[in-house]
């Protein structure tokens, strides 16, 4: 896509940046996890409210939020061709 700029680092992890004119003055943060029902686990002992999940065969997710409009997204892929 002509708004994504995607990273790939050498010792592994990537970093993906896009235009979202919606989220002007706020960001988005994904972070990759091998385990989601092991960071919600840690997110409720913490305290800290998921607004949302979701699960699907490929791919489960957690947003949380905070009250200026930042995100930050859990991802846990479920198929290693997706977790590259």
């Amino acid at each position: 896509m002509k708004e994504v700029g995607e990273f790939r680092f050498e010792r592994g992890g990537s970093l993906q940046v896009f235009e979202d004119s919606r989220r002007a003055g706020a960001s988005s943060v994904t972070l990759a996890v091998t385990d989601l029902d092991e960071q919600l686990d840690d997110l409720k002992r913490k305290g800290i409210p998921t607004d949302q999940v979701h699960r699907t065969a490929q791919l489960s997710t957690a947003i949380i939020q905070d009250p200026d409009g930042n995100q930050i997204v859990f991802a846990a892929a479920h198929s290693q061709q997706l977790a590259r």
